[in-house]
């Protein structure tokens, strides 16, 4: 049986890898682009070499749809997953011959793809979820004195939703951002949102020309603006915790390509990489002797440990989010922004933010648009964080392999 240190067992291994992973991005699946993300369907098998099979897949994941796919990696904790989730072999359906050399190579295999394709993998998804990050770069942002839409959704209170110039100007760049979006077959398709849901249409009312898009039109981008935060603030005042809410926040405000220094699943991931491709690291491999690697065992150890934490937090936290959205009708976010965007006046008559003689008609216009908006936002940043949750379980296969074939060498390893 091949083992760890089989040069030409990882370098076939990698080979298949590196083959699967770009006949999948031909393909231009959005789902598929998202590497991992089908790997872990177990729908092929890139490393059957020789005639063995070292990739099993996760039992039934092959029929399940994207949300199959992410509830199972977030509801379940690393433990159960391991015993479920076949490599090598292990476990379901054991190899008698197998041992963790078998499973360290192909993890290995994978680590040493990601690394050599790090760059172009998150340029790659990065492309496949522009709202995403355009909501948390230009909408969801923090700190500061200003009264910003972060501030305005995540407050206790029913705030006053009209926008200021600051807010409006970050918004704009979401809303002619949406209609390219929308616009584009790739990710209407895929996300089975109506491509007529862009915002340049006009409706007229009573003799009166409103324009849903006017991308020029201040107006426009007002009215699209109290829509959004006042839904948006009845999901997170109503929908999540406080703890659920924090983690949000932090995950909005993430850049893909976080350098090795931030504290993020992506800045651990990168540290892994680095750690794997070090020297000490590949001589270890090599020669069995892991003498000099003692410590950065235990750095991987808690590397693993808090990337499993993580990851599937961050994908819990955001896939409550979708699921809400998901699962409101447009009849009802148009119920809900009505509901909290009307107030007493000093004569206790009840008025509405927007203009009340076209608040229907405004609000018929919008509710859809804001959900296939939140939808575009939002699924995609589910995928890239299941992709994330994925790849921690990866590196938390490698990292036990690691440490118990160091221990079957007698190669002391700081507990």
């Amino acid at each position: 049986m091949a083992t760890y240190k089989d040069t030409k067992f990882r370098n076939a291994a990698y080979d298949k890898i590196s083959d699967w992973f770009e006949d999948v991005q031909e393909e231009d699946s959005f789902s598929k682009d998202l590497h991992l993300f089908e790997l872990a369907k177990g729908s092929e098998d890139p490393v059957a070499i020789e005639g063995t099979s070292y990739y099993l897949g996760y039992p039934g994941l092959e029929t399940k749809t994207y949300k199959g796919v992410c509830t199972r990696f977030y509801s379940k904790r690393y433990k159960k997953i391991k015993k479920d989730w076949q490599i090598g072999g292990e476990d379901a359906d054991k190899d008698a011959d197998f041992t963790y050399g078998d499973e360290l190579s192909w993890t290995l295999s994978v680590l040493e793809f990601l690394k050599q394709d790090e760059r172009e993998i998150n340029e790659s998804m990065r492309e496949r979820m522009p709202l995403a990050h355009l909501f948390g770069q230009k909408l969801w942002v923090a700190g500061g004195t200003r009264r910003n839409f972060r501030n305005i959704v995540m407050a206790e209170k029913k705030p006053n939703f009209l926008p200021d110039d600051s807010s409006l100007a970050q918004l704009m760049a979401a809303y002619k951002a949406y209609n390219k979006v929308v616009e584009d077959a790739r990710f209407t398709e895929h996300y089975s949102i109506d491509a007529d849901l862009g915002m340049r249409r006009g409706i007229v009312v009573g003799g009166f020309t409103f324009k849903g898009s006017g991308i020029s039109s201040k107006v426009s981008n007002k009215y699209f603006s109290i829509c959004l935060t006042a839904y948006l603030w009845r999901v997170f005042s109503r929908e999540l915790r406080g703890k659920d809410m924090d983690a949000f926040t932090r995950v909005m405000n993430t850049r893909v390509n976080e350098s090795s220094e931030s504290s993020t699943v992506y800045g651990d991931v990168h540290r892994v990489l680095s750690l794997v491709s070090s020297r000490e690291m590949k001589y270890a491999l090599e020669n069995d002797d892991f003498s000099n690697v003692e410590g950065q065992i235990v750095k991987l150890k808690e590397l693993k440990k808090r990337l499993l934490e993580q990851s599937q937090f961050d994908l819990k936290t955001v896939y409550k989010v979708l699921d809400v959205i998901e699962h409101t009708s447009e009849n009802k976010i148009e119920r809900i922004i009505k509901r909290n965007i009307k107030y007493l006046d000093r004569s206790d008559n009840v008025k509405y933010i927007l203009p009340e003689e076209k608040l229907d008609v405004i609000l018929d216009f919008y509710s859809p648009r804001i959900k296939a908006y939140l939808i575009l936002t939002f699924r995609p940043w589910v995928e890239y964080l299941t992709h994330y949750r994925i790849l921690s379980i990866v590196i938390a296969k490698f990292v036990d392999s690691l440490e118990k074939s160091a221990k079957d060498l007698s190669t002391k390893v700081l507990a």
